[in-house]
């Protein structure tokens, strides 16, 4: 057990931190002491290469394990299993950092103090985990088949499901064209085509190469001794990948910078438009905190210029945002439309990103978007799951950052900063989902003809 990385330690007074250390190769523990929660939580990551071979059975795999363990094998079974340790919670989640695919795996029990007589809580959760991860309801050869059958259906729901969420699905068709043919254009939760030749023993055999290949993370957030908890990790949670497979650097360039125009029809009741930019700034860049309040001046807040001048001043929008994908390093922009306000709106929205590229921008709003973006940082820190996330963006672009380094960062950066950020935006995709053309063009005669 050694250290890995004392970076990861914060300067006196900069607030919360985690220490890792590293367990054993491919294997590193990330311990957060603190007493301002009430629980004690754990997460397992195994991260896997996002690639279109593996990306479906990586993601059924967290929900079938989740299912059953050979102790507690039914979800009555771990329920009440659950209850005992006073309503402990346990869940999984597949999450896409750049070209990595997270399969996460976590435990919420409530902290000692506040069940006095009960001092094992933690290490019975850490015990949980160990059975889902490694003790799962199988024969050796095969999980329960009726478990991978119900789980396959339940994903192929959702991944089906998505189209009827216009707004996530147009962002997704974004990425999957700015993005094509790169791994990063892989939807987390795969391809419908690929979950019929998964079963429980393919599936079976994908867990133990899961096991074998991942570099494995684990977090631990409560007021528990680091030292420990390491040693309680060590036992309880014998992880041992034996042929790690190395995970890609966590931003790579889309497959086009030429402003491409996608256009997509479906029966919808307004148009959906996304436009794509990339950028010479992710999270581990020096100019990372100037990227995030570019986007914030643009379309990240109720303030921001997308909605300020797209959906109120000149009412073209129902929504319209943007949002910085600090892995990838892109910023896009989306806004529901009429079908018919397509160029105008799109006009309207380049205008903005030229605004900021051009350092447009008042004292008034560059404050409003400060005191926001802080905001948020300061609030990050009330919550152990999304300080687990940050803190695994972090590892996925070898940079972990402190809120309150990001928070003094951004309380210094000078509007040139910003300015010289955006300009380095770049057009790549525009992805606009509407209706059948002949639809739009009857429409439009009836509105003609409406007296």
């Amino acid at each position: 057990m050694t250290p890995l990385d004392t970076a990861t330690r914060a300067s006196a007074g900069s607030g919360p931190t985690f220490v890792r250390q590293e367990l054993r190769p491919g294997v590193g523990l990330s311990v957060w002491r603190t007493s301002k929660f009430k629980t004690n939580l754990v997460e397992v990551t195994l991260r896997q290469p996002l690639d279109e071979a593996r990306v479906t059975a990586n993601a059924l795999l967290p929900f079938v394990l989740r299912r059953g363990t050979r102790r507690h094998p039914t979800s009555l079974e771990m329920h009440r299993f659950l209850e005992e340790l006073y309503g402990a919670d346990l869940s999984v989640e597949i999450s896409k950092i750049g070209e990595s695919h997270n399969l996460r795996f976590q435990v919420e029990v409530a902290a000692d103090p506040f069940l006095p007589g009960e001092p094992d809580l933690f290490r019975r959760g850490l015990g949980l985990l160990r059975e889902v991860l490694l003790e799962p309801l199988a024969d050796g050869a095969s999980f329960h088949p009726p478990y991978v059958e119900q789980e396959r259906e339940n994903l192929r729901r959702a991944i089906e499901g998505l189209i009827n969420n216009k707004r996530q699905y147009a962002i997704v068709r974004l990425i999957e064209e700015m993005y094509r043919g790169r791994p990063y254009g892989v939807y987390k939760y795969g391809r419908v085509e690929d979950l019929d030749r998964i079963d429980a023993a393919s599936l079976y055999q994908h867990y133990q190469e899961v096991l074998a290949t991942s570099p494995v993370e684990i977090f631990v957030v409560g007021d528990l001794d680091p030292d420990q908890v390491a040693r309680w990790v060590e036992e309880e949670l014998p992880l041992h990948p034996t042929r790690l497979r190395p995970v890609p650097p966590a931003r790579s360039a889309p497959a086009h910078l030429d402003g491409r125009t996608i256009r997509e029809e479906q029966e919808v009741q307004q148009g959906v438009l996304v436009m794509g930019w990339t950028s010479g700034v992710s999270y581990a860049d020096e100019g990372f905190e100037a990227m995030v309040a570019a986007n914030g001046l643009l379309g990240a807040f109720p303030h921001s210029k997308l909605f300020v001048n797209v959906r109120e001043k000149a009412s073209l929008a129902y929504f319209a945002f943007s949002r910085f994908e600090v892995s990838q390093g892109f910023i896009y922009a989306s806004a529901g439309i009429n079908v018919e306000e397509y160029e105008r709106a799109r006009a309207i929205i380049e205008a903005q990103v030229a605004a900021v590229q051009a350092g447009d921008f008042t004292d008034e709003e560059l404050a409003k978007c400060r005191a926001s973006l802080i905001h948020g940082y300061r609030a990050m820190q009330d919550s152990a799951r999304r300080m687990i996330d940050a803190r695994l963006v972090g590892l996925a672009n070898g940079r972990p950052r402190e809120p309150e380094e990001i928070i003094g960062r951004l309380e210094r950066l000078e509007p040139a900063a910003i300015r010289k950020a955006a300009q380095t935006l770049e057009l790549s995709t525009v992805y606009f989902l509407e209706r059948p053309q002949q639809a739009t063009v009857d429409r439009a005669a009836a509105q003609e003809e409406a007296p």
